[in-house]
Order: C-alpha cells, then sequence, then structure tokens
C-alpha cells in the first residue's frame, strides 16, 4: 500500500485512527485526504524563550519552536494532527513529543487539540479528528501541513479559501527571554470548559513544569505518562457568529483579525497581558499590561482557549 493509499486509510474512519508522522513527511504534497499544506508569514505563531529579564540569545542550535537545544537539523515543514479529547479518546498517542497544543472549544462541554509536531516526530499520534473553522487561524502561521478526518464541506471549503497551500517557507527565530513585568506566584489554574472538558493545570515543584488534568481524570498519554507543559496560555476569546452554515451548537472563537486577554503561566509565575492577531496566516502577537512584548520560557507550550463567558480560577 503506498503513502497516499495509507493515508487515506488512516483518516477514512471517524474515530480511533492514529496517524503515522513519517508517512505525512513524505506526503508534502497534501495530495492525501485530510492533508493540507499551509503557508503564512511565519512558522511559529508563539516564540519560546528562557524566563530572564535578559536581552533575547541566539537561536542557533535551537528549535524553532520551543527554543530548545537541538543537533538535529530541522530543515522540514511543521505537522499539526487534530486530536480527540474526548473521555473515550484517552490515553492519546504522541503528544508528549508536541511543541505546540492548542485546546479548542467546540461544542458545550467537548474540546480538541490541535498538536503541532517539528521539533519531535512521534510514530503515531492520535486518535484522529476532524478540522474547524477556528483551525485555520491557530495553525495557518505555521506554514506546515495538516492531518484531520476532513469536515463538513463549509469547513473545507472556508479553510482551502483562506489558508494558502504548497509554500514550505522559513521558520520564525523566536526570541528567547520573557519579561517579568505584572507578574504574581501561582500555583494552579482551572478552565471552565464545561463537563468533563474542564481542565486543570497544577504546578509541579519537582519537574517545574506544569501538569493537566480534566475533571475526570489526570491528562494521561500512552506510555508518555501525565501531560506536561513549560508554559501554559490562557487566550480568551469572543464567539465568532460569521458562518451561517455553522451548527448553533457549535463553538468558533474569533481569533483572527481581533485581541483579548491572556494569561501565561511558566515556572510558578502567571503572566498578565494581551493577545492580537491579524490575518489568519499572520502570527498571534502577545504583550504585557503595559504593551511589553511577552515571551515565553524554552519548552512546550500548551494554549488554552475559551470564550471570554468561561470562568478561569487561579491559584
Amino acid at each position: 500500500m503506498n503513502d497516499i493509499h495509507r493515508l487515506q486509510h488512516w483518516f477514512s474512519s471517524r474515530r480511533g485512527r492514529m496517524v503515522s508522522i513519517a508517512v505525512l513527511i513524505v506526503a508534502l504534497a497534501g495530495a492525501a485526504i485530510g492533508v493540507r499544506g499551509w503557508r503564512g508569514d511565519d512558522k511559529s505563531g508563539i516564540p519560546a524563550p528562557t524566563p530572564s529579564t535578559e536581552g533575547p540569545t541566539s537561536m542557533v542550535g535551537r528549535a524553532p519552536l520551543t527554543g530548545l537545544p537541538t543537533a538535529e537539523d530541522l530543515d522540514r515543514p511543521a505537522v499539526t494532527v487534530k486530536i480527540s479529547n474526548t473521555p473515550d479518546a484517552h490515553p492519546q498517542r504522541g503528544l508528549a513529543d508536541a511543541d505546540i497544543v492548542f485546546v479548542e472549544p467546540i461544542t458545550g462541554g467537548t474540546t480538541r487539540l490541535a498538536a503541532i509536531f517539528h521539533s519531535k516526530l512521534p510514530a503515531q499520534v492520535g486518535p484522529v479528528r476532524s478540522l474547524r473553522p477556528m483551525d485555520a487561524a491557530l495553525i495557518g502561521p505555521t506554514k506546515g501541513i495538516v492531518a484531520d478526518t476532513m469536515a463538513d464541506r463549509w469547513v473545507l471549503d472556508y479553510v482551502d479559501r483562506v489558508a494558502d497551500l504548497d509554500d514550505l517557507g522559513t521558520l520564525r527565530v523566536p526570541a528567547d527571554t520573557y519579561r517579568l513585568d505584572d507578574t504574581r506566584q501561582a500555583s494552579s489554574v482551572t478552565i471552565g470548559y464545561g463537563g468533563s472538558a474542564t481542565a486543570n493545570w497544577t504546578y509541579d515543584t519537582a519537574s517545574h513544569r506544569w501538569l493537566r488534568a480534566e475533571k475526570w481524570s489526570r491528562h494521561v498519554i500512552e506510555n508518555d505518562g501525565q501531560v506536561a507543559a513549560d508554559n501554559v496560555i490562557m487566550l480568551t476569546a469572543n464567539r465568532d457568529t460569521s458562518f451561517p452554515k455553522a451548527k448553533p451548537t457549535m463553538t468558533i472563537l474569533d481569533v483572527f483579525d481581533a485581541s483579548g486577554p491572556l494569561k501565561l503561566f511558566t515556572g510558578d509565575k502567571v503572566v498578565t497581558g494581551r493577545w492580537s492577531k491579524g490575518a489568519v496566516n499572520e502570527s498571534f502577537k502577545f504583550t504585557t499590561t503595559d504593551g511589553k512584548p511577552m515571551l515565553l520560557a524554552p519548552g512546550t507550550t500548551w494554549v488554552e482557549c475559551a470564550l471570554t463567558t468561561m470562568p478561569i480560577q487561579t491559584r
């Protein structure tokens, strides 16, 4: 079975499938079902720096999406995989190797993940699920490819119309510090998505990382333990009501040509600031409350995207 046929087979089912990252890299043309190339102004959408008040250091020998040292040649596209996050999808596979993960509310009490892989490529990732309209703005800046189980025709048409294809471009070189303006201690944060999807992050003093749980259980990855991140971003946005074909139960966030508040949790600190984003393929910009650039610590980043009406509690 050739690479294209294998991808068509994997993406033909609605849930429970795992996707081979190696085959996705081979299929760069995006001809297989559920694989699309993306073009934008840069590949990073999120900078990845060290927790310091010093100026940015050289990114030579560092992974572009994490800022971590690497001896590997990373001249390859980023790969985004849409992953189910319902209780029956756990434990998921491959998430520990993601550089950036977006958590998207998709309907009442349900979230879905957009996991971006670049510095590490796991053998398998899943279970794979479908695209949503807001994926265009979240993944557009990566200039990579995305694996999914398709979507409603109007969603596919929208994504294909607003996201350019087949130009890998160059990776953005992130800065490597974050400013410590407007910070305070933090040990946990809860995001009220509703139902079983309500999520909690707790700072682990032993590993100096943030650990994720959902209302019903720790968030566990197959063979990799609990989900952990070096940076956790709480990004809140208004509801996007501009899609007439969207079902009333579908949650879509207004995340381009827009702005809103955010909180960055890194180390044992929380930094308050704002996010802004221009067109679909432009990067997110994060600033502190006084307008200075807010950059991140080296490592993995999870971005929890929530409606402004969803409660966020920090302790």
